[in-house]
């Protein structure tokens, strides 16, 4: 009786708890239920892209042979002309057109300021023919006017920006049906607040527009396209839907309503599910070039095969990174915008949708309810093993349920919460009681008793959870240190016994100084130490007790090297590289092979931090987000701003003067002069840094003013992109 209140009291709590989070709190964790889909959509692959649609790519090619964009608009009229000669069905645009052809001669001559119409009366003079100067928005209008054409416009939705009181173009007839239904108080549109339209003269030309805009989720990733959005209260459809409609030939487009928001949106015989607010749910197709592209510049060379193009729906975009027309999807972190929409109409026109329906919200707390029941009924009616075997079956049942109703059915629900208070539900039956609890106090025995002190050992045994080892995310003081030349060192030794016995002289009391600061050693690499700082247990300002750490370290290695000078053993000089960032802390490893450690790339950033110690000629090096949380008083010199080997952010790297009588002297000798050439340095003005680098290393020789010299001298020779960003990219470890 006891168990059976202890389970199912709890499975009620971690049902009610995700029931309520589910209605109170669904914005936070549907970010979730979107990467469950994304794995699922990976999970199944690719299936058949349509072949009725293709996609016209200004690509790198076009670029590199048409120049770089935006192209005259004479160069886009041609690539019309030649669609429209090879039998287009219909061209849908996933570019805006905003301003004047500035490369226009017309423009041009306008903008000098001179008489066109007087130009143009000379040019026939001198002919005698008739002249005209061209107008190459003209001459793309005139294309238009052929041309079975969609074009493309935004949608803004921040209150602040305005660029125009126009209103986009919009030849459909929007009929909504039942709107009165829609409860009082909730949304049912997307409300835009301006608009970024296409120049009247293009517009004016073209059979009809649609909105390009797409929305990510919360995790970045497109899965969904809005169908239609409210502008000065009217109701506008995307691109893709006004290609649909114009394909279909007819003029309405209905938008059915329920209680909740739009239902679905009708064109011709096609009806379209959506969520409330007009979306519709993307059914990709797969990676990206799941359709046909063809490159821009064969479309302008009328290089191609005509019937690739006959009857065909063709979309005008781009996939060049430079234009910065990417998407996220669930295929591709970089994926073209105009095979989205081109995902959209396939959708449409194949009617292979996925429906987020507005009654997903009952069934998804029904869901979690029988989810949760069921496995508490397993594990309390079975015995463990066969339990285990079965509500680990129920959870993956489930996974099984929601794809065959995503990709079978068409139905897309939120099997997050549900999986989640299944597996706690399966984690608490299993979890934590005085066995396990001994258990854990022996395994941190002996995983910690040789890499913290006592003191931190008895705390971590004090305060034990089961979930304490687990992975997790902290920010981590991360240290590392290695001793330079070592190799030159070990050559110097005979016996490997002897190379030891030395290391270990080293290295015991350069341990004891981390555990006397309540650091963590994680491992020795070779000759150097790796430790960190607030993990497993929190260390109250653990940056300083990191830095005073390195700081007693190189106090203490003047001293072991005077032992060593006097028993003739090789003196050793070390480099300590500090930073402090987010990382990822526990248990990792293989089954019986496991260790406590951090991983992420914070920790690679500190490895990569250390190295640069010896091309600074510094002992200590500290990041800029390390410093910043350093409460004590410490003695710094800007080196760097930096980019290390594999990473894309820079980062500002200080050295750390060991002690103030050296700060003082830097202070009083070099400060001012390194300053003013780091300055002129920031300004590019290298020529003059130069000098001063030059002196600097000449009056007190230092390996950090020797390097800047070069540098300028480098960047004279080869001056950098403007404006100039000062950033060094490091291209070693």
């Amino acid at each position: 009786m006891k168990k059976f209140l202890l389970l199912f009291g709890a499975s009620c709590i971690i049902t009610a708890a995700f029931v309520f989070i589910y209605i109170t709190k669904y914005d936070s964790v549907a970010i979730y239920d979107g990467q469950m889909v994304s794995a699922m959509f990976q999970i199944r692959g690719q299936k058949p892209a349509s072949d009725l649609i293709e996609i016209v790519d200004i690509d790198d090619k076009s670029l590199h042979t048409l120049g770089q964009w935006p192209w005259s608009r004479n160069k886009i009229a041609k690539i019309v002309d030649n669609l429209v000669a090879s039998g287009v069905g219909i061209i849908g645009f996933d570019i805006v057109f905003a301003s004047k052809d500035n490369s226009s001669p017309k423009k041009i001559i306008q903008d000098l300021q001179l008489d066109v119409v007087y130009l143009e009366q000379m040019m026939q003079t001198l002919s005698g023919k008739s002249a005209k100067i061209l107008d190459y928005d003209e001459e793309f209008g005139k294309s238009l006017q052929k041309a079975p054409a969609i074009l493309g416009y935004i949608f803004n939705f921040d209150n602040k920006f305005t660029r125009n009181h126009h209103t986009p173009q919009n030849k459909a007839i929007i009929i909504q049906r039942y709107v009165n239904n829609v409860q009082k108080g909730i949304p049912h549109s997307l409300d835009a607040k301006d608009a970024v339209l296409n120049t009247p003269i293009v517009q004016k030309s073209a059979y009809s527009s649609g909105f390009l805009n797409t929305f990510p989720d919360k995790d970045g990733i497109v899965r969904s396209i809005p169908l239609i959005i409210k502008y000065q209260d009217v109701i506008y459809p995307s691109l893709a839907l006004e290609m649909i409609r114009a394909i279909s030939g007819v003029k309405k487009i209905s938008i059915i309503y329920n209680s909740l928001g739009v239902e679905s949106i009708q064109v011709g015989n096609i009806k379209i599910p959506t969520d409330r607010l007009g979306r519709m749910v993307i059914n990709y197709a797969g990676a990206q070039h799941s359709y046909k592209y063809i490159s821009a510049l064969d479309i302008y060379n009328n290089n191609f095969n005509k019937e690739d193009i006959k009857g065909k729906i063709v979309l005008i975009g781009t996939s060049a990174p430079g234009l910065m027309d990417l998407r996220s999807t669930p295929f591709d972190e970089a994926y073209p915008g105009v095979e989205v929409h081109a995902n959209a109409l396939d959708n449409i026109i194949n009617s292979n949708f996925i429906a987020s329906p507005s009654y997903k919200e009952g069934i998804d707390i029904i869901s979690i309810i029988l989810g949760s029941l069921l496995v508490a009924f397993v594990l309390y009616f079975f015995r463990p093993s066969i339990a285990l075997v079965l509500s680990i079956a129920l959870v993956g049942g489930f996974v099984c349920l929601d794809y065959y109703l995503l990709f079978y059915k068409g139905i897309m629900l939120g099997g997050y919460l549900t999986l989640s208070s299944m597996l706690l539900i399966i984690l608490y039956s299993f979890g934590m009681n005085y066995f396990i609890e001994s258990k854990q106090k022996t395994f941190i025995k002996e995983k910690f008793a040789n890499k913290v002190s006592a003191d931190v050992v008895d705390d971590l045994l004090t305060n034990t959870n089961t979930k304490m080892l687990e992975p997790k995310q902290e920010i981590i003081s991360i240290f590392f240190s290695d001793i330079r030349g070592f190799t030159t060192i070990s050559e110097t030794f005979k016996e490997p016994k002897d190379l030891i016995d030395f290391l270990n002289l080293y290295m015991n009391p350069m341990v004891e100084v981390i555990l006397k600061q309540k650091g963590v050693v994680d491992k020795f690499i070779g000759d150097a130490i790796m430790a960190y700082w607030n993990a497993p247990n929190k260390i109250k300002n653990h940056q300083d007790k990191a830095l005073r750490c390195a700081l007693e370290q190189i106090t203490l290695l003047k001293e072991l090297n005077e032992v060593f000078k006097k028993t003739q053993k090789p003196q050793i000089k070390i480099g300590i590289g500090i930073h402090s960032g987010m990382a990822t802390i526990g248990e990792m490893g293989s089954d019986g092979r496991s260790d406590y450690t951090i991983i992420g790339d914070n920790v690679n950033l500190a490895s990569r931090i250390e190295g640069l110690t010896k091309f600074y000629g510094a002992q200590i090096l500290i990041s800029d987000d390390f410093k910043q949380e350093l409460q004590g008083e410490y003695y710094y010199r800007h080196c760097d701003r930096v980019r290390v080997k594999g990473k894309n952010k820079a980062v500002e790297l200080y050295e750390v003067f060991i002690t103030k009588s050296e700060y003082e002297q830097y202070e009083k000798t070099q400060k001012e002069q390194y300053e003013k050439a780091k300055e002129l340095y920031y300004l590019a003005k290298f020529s003059e840094a130069k000098i001063i680098f030059a002196q600097l290393n000449k009056t007190t020789p230092h390996i950090l003013y020797e390097m800047y010299a070069n540098r300028c001298a480098t960047l004279i020779k080869t001056p950098p992109k403007m404006p100039f960003n000062g950033i060094y990219t490091a291209t070693s470890k």
